[in-house]
């Protein structure tokens, strides 16, 4: 994404942590598909937090508009107050 100049990013939907007993939001993934485990998903959260610094020396604003997340490195915002911030830049 940094090679295209992509300055902002929205995350949607990364919960990063199994919820109720399950690893999606949804019911899992029938074969052919596959499941993460659990210890995947710790480990996606650890790089997705771990990335933080390195995106904001490089200028990249991250938003997390996950309804829930286990993500903390992200600033957190509703994808709707984020929507109506752009709507009254522009």
């Amino acid at each position: 994404m940094l090679q295209f100049g992509v300055r902002e990013v929205v995350l949607i939907g990364f919960d990063m942590e199994p919820t109720g007993g399950r690893i999606h939001f949804h019911e899992d993934h029938q074969k052919p598909l596959g499941n993460p485990s659990v210890g995947a998903i710790e480990n996606w959260r650890k790089w997705f937090d771990g990335e933080a610094q390195a995106l904001v020396t490089r200028g990249v604003k991250v938003w997390n508009c996950s309804a829930s997340s286990a993500l903390t490195a992200y600033e957190r915002i509703p994808i709707d107050a984020l929507l109506d911030r752009w709507s009254e830049k522009n």
